[in-house]
């Protein structure tokens, strides 16, 4: 997560390579609320790199990041109960 507080923000590739798809495809449904924010670029539309803009956009990653670790904890959440 510490990715989105840099400049080049999150690369999904990276992300399903290191963590699966599932994981990538929960950002990316986190991210979407916040897509027609101007604080948060998607900087294309098939969503392979998410960032803030700067300053604003910084300020704003807190509660995008937010959104992104409960999406994370609930998806581990789920597949910890599977029987």
């Amino acid at each position: 997560m510490t990715m989105m507080r840099t400049s080049e923000g999150i690369d999904l590739k990276l992300i399903s390579r290191t963590f699966g798809d599932q994981v990538a495809a929960k950002l990316v449904e986190a991210a979407k609320p916040f897509s027609e924010d101007p604080k948060l670029l998607i900087v294309d539309s098939e969503f392979k790199t998410i960032r803030f803009t700067d300053p604003d956009g910084l300020l704003f990653s807190n509660t995008v990041l937010s959104s992104f670790i409960l999406a994370v904890e609930l998806m581990t959440d789920d597949v910890e109960n599977k029987p």
